[in-house]
């Protein structure tokens, strides 16, 4: 679902959608804020005490490692029992004997953190990259003309609030300004500002 105004352009995410569950156990009333899909999952479990989870795959249509995830975290809250959720023939059952110290109760995602680590380095490295090519812009606009190790110097100076950054990252950052035809190189040890 897009909704379009002006440049303006709004996309409806139904996997970051969040929805609250009363869940009546032993005589306790729970809340329950999950998302969607989670939902999805968990209102299987009115039709019947257990599913495996190639039912659950089939009848809420969702990948299996996402089902997968899903489950985890149901699975670490206790709500649901489980051997494992890497086997398609795996029984999975609702626990009718759930009992938790709080009555509100966030059911999060269990996340991959390798790749999640492996996502944040890049924008990481990536936002470092630009923020070296400014520094330089910066530098040299002020400057003019300047001696590549005065301002590999200045560079390293003026980021060291933020980040101390390698001189081969600084080098490829002024590569990549060469090849944008924001300085050029003079003669071999200067580069110059172009207006």
């Amino acid at each position: 679902m897009n909704f379009k105004c002006n440049k303006t352009q709004i996309k409806f995410s139904i996997q970051k959608r969040k929805s609250d569950v009363r869940l009546h156990t032993e005589g306790r009333r729970y809340e329950l804020n999950m998302t969607l899909y989670q939902l999805a999952i968990l209102l299987l479990f009115n039709n019947g005490d257990s599913f495996t989870i190639n039912e659950i795959v089939n009848s809420t249509q969702l990948p299996l490692v996402e089902v997968s995830r899903f489950l985890k975290a149901f699975i670490d809250l206790k709500l649901l029992e489980a051997s494992n959720t890497d086997s398609l023939d795996t029984v999975v059952t609702f626990n009718k004997n759930f009992s938790n110290k709080r009555t509100k109760i966030k059911i999060g995602m269990t996340i991959d953190n390798s790749q999640e680590n492996e996502i944040t380095r890049q924008a990481v490295d990536n936002d470092r990259k630009l923020f070296l090519q400014a520094v330089i812009v910066r530098i040299m606009k002020s400057k003019k003309e300047l001696q590549h190790t005065i301002l590999i110097k200045e560079v390293i100076e003026q980021s060291k609030n933020r980040f101390v950054p390698y001189i081969p990252a600084i080098k490829q950052a002024i590569e990549q300004l060469i090849d944008k035809q924001y300085i050029e190189r003079v003669n071999n040890d200067y580069y110059a500002y172009i207006a």
